[in-house]
């Protein structure tokens, strides 16, 4: 048994997880507030463990996880895949960020930062760039590639300065984009991270329009293996 901090959102929440491991099961167990995930390598084990929490407690199965701590999670035919698409469109949001210029990458290449420079941000500013950069620590969980630059940024939690904000800004500019895989067998061929061009009104929206633009893409990708 454990226990774990998460920054969802900026706010600090409390994960209890149970690891049973045995010769005939592997099992693990999630727990915030009401809400278990169960993962087994034993379909039986799973049964009776439902069962038996079933006749102290009421329990209800929601069968396949979908959603869990802003956590989207689907079932490819080779496994499963997470993402954060409600969780960072949910970020934006609360920065005033919805409506910003994507950025190329998570961080300038000429400019630099240091713990001095600019002026310090007032408490409630303060306050602020510290929720904001504790969601952006969460969001690395399904994208490494903003890693370094939340680091760079978590440097300066202690005293934040205006440079520092722009900075957290950049992160998030940066983390609208729509990213597009494309690949041939286990090999990457194509790839695109780019802001959609139109502003959309839901995360389901935004995926069937990442959808559209992954299908066109590869629609190109066959048509050049077959032609060359």
């Amino acid at each position: 048994m454990g226990s774990s901090r998460l920054p969802v959102l900026g706010m600090l929440v409390w994960v209890l997880h149970f690891v049973l491991m045995r010769p005939e099961v592997t099992m693990y167990i999630l727990v915030y507030v009401d809400d278990i995930i169960l993962v087994s390598s034993s379909v039986a084990a799973t049964n009776r463990l439902v069962l038996a929490l079933s006749s102290d407690f009421a329990v209800k199965d929601l069968g396949k996880l979908h959603y869990f701590l802003g956590l989207e999670v689907t079932y490819p035919q080779d496994g499963l895949a997470l993402s954060q698409q409600k969780y960072s469109q949910d970020l934006l949001r609360r920065a005033g960020m919805l409506e910003c210029k994507a950025a190329t990458t998570p961080m300038s290449s000429t400019e630099t930062i240091s713990a001095t420079d600019g002026t310090l941000l007032s408490a409630d500013g303060a306050t602020d760039y510290r929720s904001l950069v504790g969601a952006l620590q969460y969001l690395t969980i399904t994208r490494p590639d903003i890693s370094y630059a939340v680091n760079r940024v978590c440097q300066y939690l202690h005293a934040p300065r205006e440079p520092h904000l722009t900075a957290v800004k950049r992160i998030l500019r940066y983390a609208i984009h729509g990213d597009i895989f494309v690949f041939f067998g286990p090999n990457l061929i194509a790839w695109s991270a780019r802001k959609q061009a139109t502003v959309s009104r839901s995360s389901t929206e935004a995926e069937y329009k990442a959808v559209a633009d992954a299908t066109a893409e590869l629609i190109w990708v066959v048509d050049a293996i077959l032609t060359y």
